[in-house]
């Protein structure tokens, strides 16, 4: 069932509230400082000329590989190593990033004015390669989401929505499709038979997917800060690995670190 026009005009006056606290996130986040650390890789992100893509749309890197959602095994390859439980990608032998710098860096020129602004006013430069900028870039991107709901709120409070129920009908199918959940691009890909039992399923986490970059990261930046002790080096590990964001034991207690000099 559809929001009622109260409803929608509830949830328009708190997404003028949030815009407010995604400004001041902005603020913050974009003020602090950050390594100097670049490491230029593969990112991957929907794209849908016309808007910031979310829900739909083809899959981008910028380096000009573009594929459908649908051909994703054809160009995504999962290998497994023997040091992680987790899956690892790659797009021509190559890691891949997801998540908010990686939608930044493709669809930036769909932003919100007002977010756009904001990049300027803090002399952001996109495209970016340096992963500690993910933070500011979900900071960001909660500004340009505030300000689409608030658009989007004052476009249907005066429409008429249709209240109908839909009744769902099963049959034997395959659907395939991406979103981008906060932390990036997230896989789903199911097969579904005749009396609606799920007889395949795939699902690639954001995490999984930059489990490799994450890794590549690392290598670059450790020698960035080999002279500043064993306690300072994981710790900056450590932030690094976080500015992913990653779903693995909440981001905490997941770093556990052993030095050969």
């Amino acid at each position: 069932m559809p929001p009622s026009k109260e409803d929608i005009e509830k949830i328009e006056e708190k997404m003028k509230q949030i815009r407010e606290d995604a400004i001041k996130m902005v603020e913050l986040f974009a003020s602090l400082q950050y390594p100097e650390f670049e490491r230029k890789t593969q990112f991957l992100a929907l794209y849908s000329k016309g808007e910031y893509a979310l829900t739909r749309g083809i899959l981008k890197t910028l380096d000009g590989v573009a594929f459908k959602q649908e051909e994703y095994q054809r160009f995504i390859m999962e290998k497994v190593f023997s040091h992680s439980t987790a899956k690892h990608s790659f797009i021509d032998g190559k890691s891949i990033m997801v998540g908010a710098l990686s939608r930044l860096n493709i669809n930036r020129r769909f932003l919100s004015d007002d977010a756009k602004d904001m990049l300027g006013d803090y002399d952001i430069k996109l495209p970016s390669h340096n992963s500690f900028l993910i933070n500011v870039a979900q900071a960001i991107e909660t500004l340009h989401c505030a300000e689409s709901a608030i658009d989007l709120t004052s476009e249907l409070k005066d429409k008429n929505l249709s209240r109908a129920k839909l009744e769902p009908k099963v049959k034997e199918g395959e659907g395939i499709a991406f979103t981008e959940a906060p932390r990036g691009s997230l896989v789903h890909h199911y097969k579904i038979d005749e009396d609606g039992k799920v007889t395949y399923a795939n699902v690639i986490t954001p995490t999984a997917i930059n489990a490799r970059n994450v890794e590549e990261d690392i290598k670059e930046f450790v020698p960035t800060v080999i002279d500043e002790g064993d306690k300072n080096i994981s710790i900056e590990c450590e932030k690094l690995i976080r500015a992913y964001d990653p779903c693995i034991s909440c981001s905490t207690h997941f770093l556990d670190t052993k030095f050969r000099r």
